[in-house]
């Protein structure tokens, strides 16, 4: 035996020596090399059209020999995807925020407006840049506590300054200083409340007009519905929503202006409506007793509906108006004191007992639900079809793991992301699962979503120390296609896709390859995926 594991010793130094004397080792990633760098971080990859230059970002370590910074950096891909010198954009980043815009599916990095320009801080409360990722052009624009805020089409921009002022950007950068308040953007237009307590509003290239007076906070409710609450106070502040005893609430059509009264003693919850706008839930609380009453409100009359006061959280099913609540008795041993009960407005609840519910999908087919008790942290959650709530339920991720996030195929089946730690979001698995049946086919294992397409897609996995293998899978025959096997770090699909689809046939690939030895093959990297 002891002769046996020197033998294996002696056999694995062999092969150390030979590898690092005969570089690189195995086959060079898919595609082209467009950066030869070990030390480049890729962030973003700007793709404004067909045919259009890109524009790839990434980090390196500061200039200034300072570990606790980097710089950001662009090269451009020209027509033939072929790169550009590299171009220094901005430097002395705090480190913190490398980390925080590693590339990701539905991470987009620093906030960029509809002219390509970024928007960085050095660190949180440093001041605000703004930077013309193809001219390299920067301008200071004041102080940058919070991330500036942009409308929906990224034509116009509000930066907050000094308290209680923000600086609104035009589309063609004529500016305005606004004196307000909770500053969004509901559309285009951009709502506020002035010092003086008045809800206001800045149309494109307009002026402030007013909108409703007497108003301490706003939010928006659904669409272009605002929840709006009333102040006989003469000087505003920033204090957020109080209780209904603060001050009169009503619903405001921001296109119409037209106000509708809403009771005076309960306290909304403006997110919470059926897929039709035609109803919200609210609650009531009993100041003598600390107790809440949980209400369904009529939008359109303001006439509200009692709830059972044992029930808990509800959640509107998708396209239907059902209310679907959950309530649960800790007392009672694993999920039989849980129930689910299901609300109709002007209906009487029906409740299926030993369930407790977490959700739908997008179209409220299917729901999903525990598979173990309230007070575990990894949930083994189940799904079935939401029209038979009593029906049979399938495990919709391996027992043992929880539900990351679910989404629906043409066929009707699911892609679905499963976790076992909620301390390490980089070692998910992927697979595919038939509510209908049960029937689960792993897609990935191990690993973190880079793109997810309506056929296939996007991942690195077999994730280990910050590498993985660059994968593509197919969602019909779950086929996988290792574009770099080992040592990629992250990847952004950089093709505009067509009608919502974020990894279409032939989309452009920029990946990020740093092997764990000294390899030319280290740096950026660009690919087409069949």
């Amino acid at each position: 035996m002891v002769r046996q594991r020197f033998r294996l010793f002696g056999i694995l130094a062999v092969m150390s020596l030979a590898a690092a004397g005969c570089l690189p080792r195995g086959e060079p990633p898919a595609g082209h090399q467009i950066l030869s760098d070990p030390n480049a971080s890729l962030m973003a990859v700007l793709s404004p059209g067909a045919g259009a230059t890109k524009q790839v970002l990434f980090f390196r370590p500061s200039q200034r020999q300072d570990p606790d910074l980097v710089d950001l950096w662009a090269l451009t891909l020209d027509a033939n995807d072929q790169p550009s010198p590299e171009r220094l954009l901005f430097s002395g980043i705090s480190s913190g925020l490398e980390l925080s815009y590693r590339p990701s599916a539905g991470n987009s990095g620093f906030p960029i407006d509809a002219r390509g320009r970024m928007y960085i801080f050095t660190s949180l409360g440093d001041d605000l840049f703004r930077v013309d990722v193809t001219t390299g052009d920067k301008q200071d624009v004041g102080p940058g506590d919070s991330f500036p805020i942009l409308s929906p089409s990224g034509q116009r921009v509000a930066i907050r300054g000094m308290p209680g002022a923000y600086t609104l950007y035009e589309s063609d950068d004529q500016t305005m200083i606004i004196a307000g308040i909770q500053a969004q953007f509901v559309g285009e237009t951009l709502f506020y409340v002035s010092p003086d307590c008045n809800l206001m509003r800045v149309v494109a290239r307009g002026v402030p007009e007013q909108v409703a007076a007497g108003i301490g906070n706003f939010s928006v409710a659904r669409g272009t519905l605002l929840f709006i609450q009333h102040t006989a106070a003469s000087t505003c502040a920033d204090t957020g929503f109080l209780g209904p005893s603060d001050g009169a609430q009503a619903f405001l059509d921001s296109t119409t202006l037209q106000e509708t009264p809403l009771p005076a003693d309960v306290q909304f919850n403006p997110g919470n409506f059926s897929s039709d706008g035609h109803w919200m839930t609210a609650y009531r609380f009993d100041q003598k007793t600390f107790q809440s009453q949980q209400l369904i409100v009529d939008v359109t009359t303001g006439a509200t509906e009692t709830l059972d006061p044992s029930l808990g959280y509800g959640m509107w099913r998708p396209g239907h108006d059902e209310l679907w609540l959950a309530a649960d008795d800790l007392t009672k041993p694993g999920l039989s004191g849980a129930s689910l009960s299901i609300k109709v407005p002007g209906q009487p609840a029906v409740t299926v007992p030993g369930v407790y519910p977490s959700g739908f999908n997008e179209d409220g087919r299917y729901w999903f639900s525990r598979g173990t008790p309230t007070d575990q942290l990894i949930s083994s959650d189940l799904v079935g079809m939401a029209d038979d709530p009593t029906g049979p339920r399938h495990h919709v991720v391996p027992e043992g793991s929880s539900l990351g996030f679910a989404e629906t195929l043409g066929d009707g089946r699911l892609v679905v992301e499963s976790y076992t730690s909620v301390e390490d979001f980089r070692n998910d698995d992927y697979l595919i699962v038939d509510p209908r049946d049960g029937a689960m086919t792993t897609l990935a294992l191990r690993g973190y979503l880079s793109a997810l397409g309506n056929d296939r897609l996007l991942g690195i996995f077999h994730y280990v120390f910050e590498r993985g293998d660059l994968t593509a899978v197919d969602f019909a025959t779950g086929h996988q296609t290792i574009l770099a096997s080992e040592v990629a770090m992250s990847a952004i699909v950089a093709t505009n896709g067509t009608g919502g689809d974020f990894f279409p046939p032939n989309a452009g690939v920029v990946y990020q390859y740093r092997a764990r030895y000294d390899s030319p093959w280290s740096g950026l990297w660009w690919t087409i995926v069949p």
